[in-house]
């Protein structure tokens, strides 16, 4: 019976596998418009404004990014603030992160502490604030070179990452503590944006002034080369598709590459300089696993039932 069952559950998995989980939607951060906009995931189409024009005092959003909570959080730039909406509605739900010297906030990203990362793009920091209730714990990480810190990623190490738009460079901080690494990668980085590391474990970061995505071993640091060419990049987010995509500033545009082809993904829908940008989670498979093994092992049962 252990043995027929191992097997019921191997098939049962085998069969999920063969099943493409499917893409969620993505949501980009509208910075001519002072809005968030929702596109498929999966044609990108435009699906509607997630949040509306200057809602809850949004003005010049940035960092965007799905919470523990399942809550969307926005950098507000223009106000110096991390705003907070429903994850399901858009609808404003308050001022979740301010103070402590945030001013101009650009990215940000949460610790596996649940803990807020926000860069403060005027101060020359990322300051770390509660991820439950938002109350600023203190200076996170600071350089005495990182000038105009944008994008913020943890990566495989634990550590953080974060790209100085005005040094041209990825620094490196120590995860746990915030102490400086040092200058991670900079090799044909010009104005970067967002920074994040791809499946193989290296790092991608868009280069706005060259109009390329810079690829870095994930370990050393050391220069790969042009990933990819877009028209004035900022943004990038890897999509379940195991594709980068990356927002054209310029272009009005969402492209989609995986390094031999770049295509237009999304557009339209009143997008204007378009920034930073998020997928909405997507639900973990093991629900999915448990109910057809449940099935499997039922439909079983039924056919030595009929057989007696």
């Amino acid at each position: 019976m252990y043995i027929r069952s191992i097997r019921l559950i191997t098939l049962a998995m085998t069969l999920l596998a063969g099943v493409l989980v499917p893409a969620s939607d993505l949501f980009v951060s509208s910075e001519g418009t002072h809005e968030i906009k929702r596109y498929d995931g999966t044609s990108g189409a435009y699906v509607g404004d997630f949040v509306g024009a200057g809602s809850g005092g949004l003005v010049t959003p940035e960092g965007v990014r799905f919470g523990p909570d399942g809550n969307l959080y926005v950098s507000s730039s223009g106000t110096h603030q991390v705003l907070r909406y429903s994850g399901a509605t858009g609808a404003f739900m308050g001022v979740f992160a301010s103070g402590g010297g945030l001013l101009r906030p650009w990215g940000i990203t949460f610790g596996t502490d649940g803990n807020l990362y926000v860069s403060s793009s005027l101060t020359n920091e990322v300051l770390r604030y509660n991820g439950s209730s938002g109350a600023f714990m203190g200076v996170f990480a600071s350089s005495a070179g990182m000038l105009v810190p944008d994008g913020v990623e943890f990566g495989p190490d634990g550590n953080l990452y974060v790209t100085a738009t005005n040094s041209h460079a990825v620094y490196r901080f120590n995860g746990t503590t915030g102490a400086s690494m040092g200058v991670f990668a900079s090799g044909g980085l010009a104005f970067p944006g967002e920074t994040s590391f791809g499946n193989d474990g290296n790092l991608y970061t868009t280069s706005f002034s060259t109009g390329t995505i810079e690829k870095f071993d994930g370990s050393s640091g050391a220069a790969l080369g042009p990933f990819a060419s877009v028209t004035s990049p900022v943004g990038s987010r890897w999509g379940s598709d195991g594709r980068l995509y990356i927002s054209s500033y310029t272009t009005n545009t969402v492209v989609r590459t995986d390094g031999t082809t770049t295509t237009t993904f999304a557009s339209g829908g009143g997008l204007v300089n378009p920034t930073n940008m998020t997928f909405a989670p997507v639900p973990e498979p093991s629900g999915l696993l448990v109910l057809s093994v449940g099935a499997l092992l039922a439909r079983r049962r039924r056919r030595k039932q009929r057989s007696l």
